[in-house]
Formats: C-alpha cells, structure tokens, sequence
C-alpha cells in the first residue's frame, strides 16, 4: 500500500495480481526491482489511483527447471502451505505448471460495545465472541505454454485457477438492555461452510519491431462460490429458540480483450502509445433464508432474492512521451472509458437499474534531473475506484436479531483528481499529494427511524472532500547494517450528515516505519521491521498500532536451499471508536495474527530462478471480486 494513497494496484510484471496467493508463492530472491508508481499513466486502467510493479528475474536454463517450497506458522492454531513449480524450456518453447495447497486456521474474537440513545430512549449491547475459528483449504494450479517462433513474435497460452474451502464456526453472546430493562443474554451458534472455484484462460501475443511493439491479450474466467450456514439463536433460559438456515448462490462470467501498440517518432526523441480494450461481466445470485417453524423451513422472503448483475467497460487510451532536454521528459496522455451496469434484482419489491457512464482520464507527467544526485517529478492524473460486485449487489444478509446487511445497487465509484510532487536527493525521496475526492464512499450503521437498536450496515457515498499526504523515505548503509525509515502523514476532512446534522472528523493518520537488514557470520541474514501506525480512515477513530517483525535466513546446499525462521508480534489489540450523533460504539479486534512464529523452507533444483510473464485483460474485475 501506498500510504495516503488508499488501496494499491499490485502487478507482477505488468500483470495484476488475482489472488493473495500469488505474493505468497514469490520467491524474493527473484525479485529485480520493485516500482513505486504514485500517478499512474493512461496506460494502466483507471481502476486504483496507485501501482506498484514486481519485475522478477528471468535468468532461465535450458532443459528441465523445478522448485518446492513450504512454510509453517502458528498463531493460535497451526497453518501452512506447499508449493512447486515444473518448467522445461527448449531454445524457443517454454512449458511449466505451478500448483500450491494452504491449510490455512485462524481464530480472531470480536468485542463490541454499542449505545444507542435519541428523545430519551436509549438502547445498550455488548457483543463477545466465545469463539471465532476460520478453517481455510486453498488449492491453486496453473499451466500453459510460452512460445517464441522469432526474434520478434511471442505466444502465450495459459490456464490457471484454484478451488477453496472454508469451514467456520462462530458462538457469540449478546447483552442487551432497553431503556434500562434488561433481555434476557443471547448466544448465537453459526456453523458455515463455503466453497470457490475460479478457472480462466489467457491469450497473449507480442510483436516486437524496430523501436514499435504491438500487444494482443484475452482473458475468459468463470468464478462460483456456494456458501451455508446454519445459525441458532437461543437465550440463556433456554426459553426462546431460533434456527435458520442461510444459503447463497452465485456466479460470475468474466470476458476481456485489449490491445496496445507503441511507436517511435525519431524527429522529435518521442514516443506514442495507443490501445483498446473491452470487458465484460455477467453475475447471477440466488440467496435463500428458511426459519425452522412447526418442523418444518419456511422461506423468510425479506432476506431471500435473486439479483442477476451485468457490466460492460469499453475503453481506449492514447499515451505521448518523450524528451523536451537531456535532463527533462515528459508524458501526457488521456484515457476514456464508456461504461454500463444493468442491475436487476427479484426480491419482496422487484426492481432494477440500468445506469451508464462516459469517463475521461487525463494524465500528465514532469520529470526533470538537476545531476545525478538530485531529480524532480511533477503529476497529474484522475483515477477511479469502482466498487466491488459484492458491494453493488442489493442482498439483504441476515446478521442477527438486531443488525442486517446490505449491499447497495445506487453507490457511485470514487474519482480521484490528484496531484503529486516529488524529488530525489541521493537516496532520501520526498513526496507531496493533493487530492480530491468525488463521491467516496464508506461502511456505515444506518439505524432505523423508529427503533434504533435496529440497524443496517451498508455502504453508501459521502460528501467531497479533499486530501493532503507528505511522505519521505530514506536509504542507510553502515558496513553490513542497512536501515530504511519511512514516515508518511496525510489529513482528511471526513463528514456525515444524520438527521439534516453534519458531523465532520479531522486528524491525521501517521504512519512511521524502520526497516533494518543485517548481514551476519557465515551469510546469515537478520531482518528486524518496527512500524506505527495512527490510521485517519473514515469517521471512525482507531487506536494506535504497533508491529515488530522478526526473521532470520540462511543459504546452504550452494545457495539451493533457503531457509527462514520468522516471528511477528503486535502488542495491542485493533480497536475502533465511533461517536456521533446518537451513536456510540466501541470495537476490539484480536486477531490470529497478532503473535505468530513460523519456519520457511524453499529448495531450487537447480540455479534457474524462473518467473512466467504473461499479461491479463481481466485483472481489473477479478479484483473486484
């Protein structure tokens, strides 16, 4: 992430990444560089306001290339995963094939405090999970070809996936009075479980000429997911007892092409880029809520509809670059996406929603180099944040007696018009970032008119506002003691309107970082990672954060085998405060992965360190997933 920034766009060789998974399974000693792009150009989607690139190795030996690697951690409950790769690679073909599985249990346990109090009625509930365990079992797999006929053409084919389940059961005990009278203690059982399947496909074809280069890629994903839940809901006298069973259904249909080419104009020391590209996503959703009435389940209509969800995004962009000196260059570029969403949904009140949009997105970039020890970097550019397919789908999800939620068919993407300053002296970098915010979006608790205990969590668009982030990140080399510090600020004026009343926030969120690497006797290498963090997201307060992270490695078997031992620890739990107009909520998170150890152990059959390029069209709405 880049801090101030919000989310990240996360690409491994220009790619983006589909799954967490993916960074999981990257070897770092593959890694060549890591690219920081603040203002991305026309070139990338306007999805995400910043990227950060992974460009690996490509060192390749010919014949056959293998690796297995594994890892164990323990938090609360043992978790791991293997993984292994399989290549062989002639003079102008590559075959491989990648398979991993994770066993994944994680216990986390919620703690809330909710106040409810308007025109002298008030409300009060506690919240305590007894118990909160996630089992999680990830099998993911690729393969495919890359093949080079010439010089200047390459193929690609390939086919990945992965399939999951997730086991979960939940007991959570309610305290809740009215008005000063006490309801009798709730505890509520959840057992779940969920099943994913992901497969696609993706075709790819570059050309490379003399200073041009033509790209072709095409991507066909199909995702499911089923999820079951069973709940039971009881007092402590045993006296009023619930069951409902909570089923969901859901598919989605991923289809995307693009292409791009870049030329070169010699007479002016310049370049142009140009491209188009085309996505299409169609989504059905069946979600059922049956109660356990007289022996028999009756379905419950208010959390039970069928929502069918279709978008289409036609873009294209076009991308001029080059040098004004020998010290000062230049990109500017504009992209423009035409896109539609046709929103249908079959519920106790059918309805529906066709909307569509027409989007231009400028970029310009300034860049110019004093000497070699001091540079400068001036942009522009507008983004966008579209929100998730979750978040649009209009289902109501039964939480418990007392809260509901619900996804939101009318929320409108974020756009972001920022500005960025930048320089580099030596090695300490500064950054400055101004910018506005159209329509953003957040999580609240939308209470009932009438009765307040009664609430909605839902997503919805907020006011404008603006945004100013400063960062600066410096690079410290003492012998074999190398020390990174980062230190980032941004202030955010966040508001809400309850009741024709506008409540505003305004603090900043800090974040500092020390990153030290020591190398040691006998090439052990030692990694300790301090960093704060004081987060200024949405209205709500967070508590102060602090992480210490532990590792140390060791290289044996000719550099072959690598192993690592790990630790990390944070010291406080994660809470969350929220207090305005009626409201007044208090929320602690103790997460597994608070204090966690672990053993990693990876073996290279041979010296190849292989990594497969291959470029999607589809990581856009896969994200979004």
């Amino acid at each position: 992430m880049v801090a101030g920034k919000g989310g990240a766009v996360i690409l491994i060789n220009n790619r983006r990444i589909t799954n967490q998974e993916e960074l999981e399974m990257l070897n770092s000693q593959n890694i060549k560089r890591i690219e920081v792009i603040e203002n991305p150009s026309a070139r990338y989607e306007a999805e995400g306001h910043s990227v950060i690139n992974i460009i690996t190795r490509k060192n390749q030996e010919m014949g056959i290339n293998a690796n297995l690697q594994t890892n164990y951690t323990r938090g609360r409950h043992n978790s791991g995963n293997v993984s292994g790769s399989l290549s062989y690679v002639a003079k102008n073909i590559i075959l491989f094939s990648q398979y991993g599985y994770t066993n994944r249990n994680s216990e986390g346990f919620n703690f809330s405090n909710e106040h409810f109090e308007k025109n002298g009625y008030s409300f009060h509930l506690k919240q305590d999970n007894l118990k909160n365990l996630y089992q999680t079992r990830i099998n993911n797999y690729s393969f495919g070809i890359n093949y080079n006929p010439s010089l200047n053409h390459s193929f690609g084919l390939k086919y990945d996936g992965f399939s999951g389940n997730v086991l979960n059961n939940t007991i959570n005990r309610m305290e809740a009075s009215r008005n000063d009278a006490i309801i009798p203690i709730e505890i509520m059982n959840e057992d779940g479980t969920s099943k994913s399947q992901n497969n696609g496909v993706n075709f790819n074809y570059n050309f490379v000429g003399k200073g041009y280069e033509i790209a072709v890629a095409g991507d066909y994903t199909v995702s499911k997911k089923n999820s079951f839940v069973a709940i039971n809901e009881t007092d402590i006298n045993n006296t009023d007892n619930t069951d409902k069973e909570n089923t969901w259904e859901t598919k989605y249909d991923l289809f995307s092409a693009q292409t791009d080419a870049k030329f070169p104009i010699d007479r002016i020391n310049s370049s142009f880029e140009i491209g188009a590209r085309v996505s299409r996503v169609e989504s059905e959703n069946d979600s059922r809520l049956v109660n356990l009435l007289n022996g028999s389940y009756v379905q419950d209509d208010r959390f039970s509809s069928i929502i069918s969800f279709d978008e289409t995004i036609i873009g294209s962009y076009f991308l001029f670059g080059g040098k004004i000196s020998d010290k000062t260059q230049y990109k500017a570029g504009l992209r423009y996406e035409h896109t539609m969403n046709d929103n249908n949904w079959i519920s106790a009140e059918s309805s529906g929603r066709y909307t569509f949009d027409n989007n231009f997105f400028p970029s310009l970039l300034l860049s110019h180099k004093v000497n070699d020890k001091l540079s400068f970097r001036l942009s522009y550019s507008k983004r966008i944040t579209r929100p998730s397919y979750e978040a649009l789908n209009n289902r109501i999800l039964y939480i418990n007696s007392y809260s509901v939620n619900q996804g939101n068919p009318f929320l409108s993407p974020a756009i972001y018009n920022t500005l960025s300053f930048s320089s580099q002296f030596n090695k300490l970098n500064l950054s400055l970032n101004l910018s506005h915010i159209k329509n953003p979006n957040d999580l609240l608790y939308l209470n009932d008119s009438i009765q307040i205990e009664k609430y909605t969590v839902k997503r919805i668009n907020t006011e404008n506002r603006w945004t100013v982030a400063f960062s600066s990140s410096y690079s410290y080399t003492y012998k074999k003691w190398t020390i990174q510090p980062f230190f980032n600020m941004n202030f955010s004026e966040r508001s809400i309107i309850e009741d024709g009343i506008k409540y505003s926030v305004n603090y900043p969120g800090i974040y500092l970082s020390m990153r030290n690497n020591i190398l040691l006797f006998k090439s052990i290498e030692v990694d300790f990672d301090f960093t704060y963090n004081k987060p200024a997201y949405s209205f709500k307060t967070f508590n102060d954060q602090y992480e210490f992270n532990l590792s140390v490695r060791k290289k044996l078997l000719k550099d072959k085998l690598n192993i690592q031992l790990y630790c990390n620890y944070i010291p406080t739990k994660w809470g969350q405060m929220l207090d305005y107009s009626y409201k007044y909520i208090d929320f602690v998170w103790d997460g597994d992965d608070r204090k966690q150890i672990g053993v990693s152990l990876r073996y290279n059959f041979n010296s190849a360190k292989r990594q497969f390029k291959s470029k999607s069209s589809n990581e856009e709405e896969l994200s979004r997933m």
